[in-house]
Formats: C-alpha cells, structure tokens, sequence
C-alpha cells in the first residue's frame, strides 16, 4: 500500500508545479523516483492565478496519484481498470453530460471490447495495436469522423496516464488507420416546405405538444437538449427589446440542457443566450402554457412524474408514426435545427444570423456544419448575373448604333 502525498506545491518557469514521489518498475525492481508536474500557468489573461487556486489543482492531481498508489502503485494496471479506477471519474467531473455521454458509448461499443481481447496492460500497450484497432474499424465500414473520435477519446486516456506518471509515451501519438476510412454521409435538414408539411400533420392529428417540440427546433434552433431542459421562466412571450433601433417582442432563454435525463450545463458556454422567438411560435407557446395549468408545471414539457421529458420515446413512439400515417419522412431534431441556420442564412444572406440563433463557438462551425447549399441561391444569382449580362449586351449594342449613326 503507497503512503498518501500532499505533493508539493512551488511556483517556477511561469506557472504552478507540484512535486511528488512514485514506484516505478525498472529492470525488474520497484524504485523510488521523484516526479514533477505543472498544474496551471502563474497568470492567465494578465491577472495573476492565486495559490488558494494552485492548492485545489494540486490536490485534485495528486488524488489520482493517491488513487493509484492505493491500488498499489508498483502493479501495471489493465487499461479497464484504468479506465474504471482514474480516467472515467476524471471525466465525469470535468465533462459536460452530452460531451461524456458521447465517451461512454464510444468506450462501451470500440474500446472496451479492444482493449479487454488484447489482455494488454497500460504499460505493453503499444501504438501497433492502437493502429490496428484503427485500421479494423475503417475497413469495417466506420466512417472518418467515427475513427477519429475513436482515437481522441483513446489518446486522452493514455495523455491522462502519462501525466500521472503511469506511462512514459503516449502509444496513440503515432497510431493512425492504414486503410483510408470512408467519408462521412452528409448531414440532413428539412426545407421549409417539409417543415410546414410536419408542423401541420402534427396538429392535425391531435398532437400539438410534438407539433410545439418540433418548431422550437426547426424556427428556433435549440438543440434536442436544450428543448427538453427548457422551463417556464425561460419563455419569455412579452417581453421586449430594442434591437437595431426597432423592437422585437418575445424571446427565449437558454440555460441547461438535459443529456439522458440528467440536468446540466448547456454544450458550450456560448450556448447559453436569449433567442428571439416568431410570432407564430410565440403564439404556439402561449397556447401550450395555458394547456399546462397557466405554466404552473415546472418543466415545459413534463412527463408523468414531473421530470423532462424523453424526446427519443416522443420521437419514437408518436413523431415518427404520425408522420409515417402521412408519408412524411422524419429526419430527427438536429435536422430542424439545421435548417433553421439553413433558412435564416438564405433569407438574410448574412451567416451571422444563422450563427447569433444556433450560438456555436464561432462562425466556421455554423458554415461547414449547419448551413446545406440548396439550388435556390444558385437559380437566383445566375438569374442576376444573366441580367447584368443581358444590360451589358444591350449597353454595348447601343453605344455601337451610336458610334456607326455617328
């Protein structure tokens, strides 16, 4: 059993260090080394960092390191149990609730399985196996964007053991698919004739809280999360602001977001703004306030015992039949939100607005992810270029009647 450190804490080269001991494996025999970490710069943005603040970066490293040492810090762990005992806990309290949903399933469904059939521990695995791993996945089928995930969350779990002193290398460094992998599919949206054609089949069957779940996403933006985390306080119908010297009444706030049934931060902190609402969702929210006992529930969409709803099971079981009743085709949430980045960009022809409503963490994620090229635009520009075209040609034909009537 290893005897608990608190690590010392000392400021040098610019930022805050801590000092510990670890058992080691060389040659065989168990040594006694002493190792050295930085935790955060000394100064960040111009102000200095405090060493009340250094303190709690010091004692959250040296838990982990703690935390192996109790485990016994000589035995070469299994990357499970690394994984289980250190990497998933760090995780789970830095990670948004999205963010370490997406970790789990990518351990549970590539990792795990990999990582359990190569009975390799911490310190023998090695980048081939990494890269085999890889390659085995692309020429399965998994696209290149899966594999690249894949290889992030694998890489971090490695980075985190060597910065625990585990491991000397990162295997991952140099891990890479043999095989090239295949192109993603391109992302979906609905165009604003196949969200009318939604909203109404909604409503005319009786179903006007999927109608409502269904707009908020496709005229607002918000993510399937943000939906379902939404409460009264954040639907603000009435209330005004003073916008580019008019005003515009009704907005939205959006300030959690619900992962897998968990209450938490929203994606990014970009992400949590007030969103103007249209007036036709305006008036679709108003109506549903009052349906819910004049907003005196505490969630806008609420299930039987009080807690967010589940937009996969209202997906599942009422969205997709209904429309299927109706020969619509169902493309998901995240697709309404694309096309409201996809419609406001069409209508204003500035991909601000697009970015100001979907509140990403800057301008290109909004363009190369959210905005779907559409024929429209392309018709209308060629229509004016043939036009400016045509002026042209008749400008020169006149000057040329004028020069030979001359």
């Amino acid at each position: 059993m290893g005897r608990h450190q608190t690590g010392y804490l000392y400021k040098t080269s610019g930022g805050w260090h801590v000092r510990y001991w670890v058992t080691e494996l060389r040659n065989g025999q168990p040594v006694r080394v002493q190792k050295s970490q930085k935790l955060c710069d000394a100064e960040v943005n111009g102000e200095k960092v405090t060493k009340s603040y250094a303190k709690d970066c010091r004692d959250e490293y040296m838990n982990g390191v703690n935390a192996l040492s109790g485990t016994n810090d000589t035995r070469d762990l299994s990357v499970k149990e690394f994984w289980e005992s250190q990497y998933l806990p760090h995780l789970e309290k830095h990670k948004r609730p999205s963010t370490l949903t997406g970790y789990k399933q990518i351990w549970k469904q590539h990792l795990e399985p990999h990582f359990v059939a190569t009975r390799l521990t911490m310190r023998r695995y090695g980048t081939p196996q990494a890269t085999r791993l890889l390659t085995s996945l692309a020429e399965n089928g998994q696209g290149r964007r899966s594999v690249a995930h894949v290889r992030s969350l694998a890489s971090g779990l490695f980075r985190h053991a060597k910065q625990l002193g585990i491991i000397l290398e990162n295997p991952w460094r140099e891990s890479g698919s043999l095989v090239k992998p295949k192109e993603p599919q391109p992302t979906q949206n609905y165009t604003l004739e196949e969200a009318e054609a939604i909203a109404n089949a909604l409503h005319e069957a009786g179903h006007p809280r999927e109608q409502l779940i269904f707009c908020i996403a496709a005229f607002a933006g918000l993510r399937p999360g943000e939906i379902a985390g939404l409460q009264w306080p954040d639907i603000c119908e009435d209330e005004e602001r003073e916008i580019g010297g008019g005003r515009w009444t009704g907005w939205v706030h959006i300030r959690r977001a619900v992962v897998n049934g968990e209450v938490g931060k929203t994606k990014t902190d970009e992400s949590v703004a007030a969103v103007p609402l249209i007036p036709e969702l305006r008036l679709m929210l108003s109506v549903w306030r009052t349906h819910c006992a004049n907003g005196s529930t505490r969630w806008v969409f609420e299930n039987r015992v009080g807690d967010p709803i589940n937009l996969d099971v209202v997906a599942r079981n009422i969205i997709i039949p209904t429309l299927r009743a109706k020969g619509l085709t169902w493309k998901g949430l995240y697709s309404g939100r694309r096309s409201a980045g996809t419609l406001l960009t069409q209508l204003t022809g500035n991909a601000l607005a697009a970015f100001y409503v979907l509140r990403h963490k800057d301008l290109a994620t909004t363009t190369g992810f959210y905005i779907k090229a559409t024929a429209e635009p392309a018709v209308a520009g060629m229509r004016l270029l043939g036009e400016r075209m045509a002026e042209r040609k008749l400008k020169a034909l006149a000057a040329g009647s004028d020069g030979q009537s001359k």
